[in-house]
């Protein structure tokens, strides 16, 4: 029997970012009571990330000085998605590697609510508009929100037919579902194994495939086991198909 492992977790990605474009004037309010002709008091920039990565991998004091405290609008790929904390959203955008220090320059945007959990996936092309504050570079932090999003990226489908497609077509699948995100709907079939994670359940297959769902121990209560019945949806990526009969996927409840 095929064994679907699906491992909950909300991750923190460190990685930070920075670019050179020139700023655009925003439009003038109309609201009664504003004064027309007078412009908002911060400059947007409108850059790509891997354009504003590319600023802080040249000159990180610079970039600071010049984005600190301005509202920007960064466009790019999603190559993370999970929860910052019981409240808040973690959107990690395509990022540049620094060739000097080995890491990876990019930009994690923190998102209010889990609602873009689900609406968005890896690979996904979109916009977010946050303001830039004075951050360690390593902490690589800003709070934002979604703008805009382009074609849907995501492995959508129920949990009965991801087992049965991959019973079809094991290889297929695993090219599919590579570097995307997975979204699985499905009843809860079964609760944690005897001798296994206490924070683990399992969802419906097709009586070939089990899956399993894992979370995280420290985002337990974030996302708490589901009770054996229950309709659920699971936000995740697939991490390791090995030799034997299992596959792993990271997974964002």
């Amino acid at each position: 029997m095929l064994v679907l492992r699906l491992f909950a977790i909300a991750g923190i990605l460190s990685i930070l970012s920075g670019c050179g474009k020139q700023p655009v004037v925003p439009p003038t309010s109309d609201k009664p009571g504003d004064d027309k002709g007078v412009p908002a008091p911060s400059p947007i920039y409108k850059v790509k990330s891997e354009e504003l990565a590319a600023e802080f991998k040249q000159n990180a004091a610079a970039a600071q000085a010049k984005y600190s405290g301005a509202v920007i609008e960064v466009s790019g790929k999603i190559i993370f998605l999970g929860l910052r904390d019981a409240d808040n959203a973690l959107v990690g955008l395509r990022e540049t590697p620094d060739q000097k220090s080995g890491l990876n320059i990019g930009l994690s945007v923190v998102m209010k609510g889990r609602s873009v959990i689900g609406k968005i996936a890896r690979e996904q092309e979109v916009s977010v508009r946050c303001t830039w504050k004075t951050l360690p570079l390593s902490s690589g932090l800003v709070e934002g929100e979604l703008l805009t999003t382009g074609p849907d990226t995501a492995v959508r489908m129920t949990s009965e037919e991801f087992a049965q497609q991959f019973t079809a077509d094991p290889k297929g699948m695993k090219e599919k579902c590579q570097d995307r995100t997975i979204i699985l709907r499905g009843a809860v079939d079964s609760g944690p194994d005897p001798k296994g994670q206490a924070n683990e359940f399992g969802l419906k297959g097709n009586g070939q495939i089990r899956i399993r769902c894992r979370i995280q121990p420290a985002y337990v209560d974030e996302c708490p086991v589901p009770a054996i019945g229950k309709d659920v949806t699971v936000v995740g990526s697939l991490w390791l198909v090995d030799e034997g009969e299992r596959v792993f996927l990271f997974v964002h409840m």
